[in-house]
């Protein structure tokens, strides 16, 4: 994995992370909105690793 991919890498993944922060501002203390986040949030899947 060369340079800009790890930076390409790092930057997707602090942009998932303030999206993710975002939408639990606008949640706020809603429990079903933060159900359907939670629910979100733990179907998602990761890449495998290059290597």
């Amino acid at each position: 994995m060369s340079i800009q991919d790890s930076l390409r890498e790092q930057l997707d993944e602090e942009a998932q992370a303030k999206t993710i922060i975002d939408r639990l501002k606008l949640a706020e203390n809603n429990s079903s909105a933060l159900l359907l986040i939670d629910q979100e949030l733990g179907a998602r899947t990761t890449a495998p690793l290059a290597g």
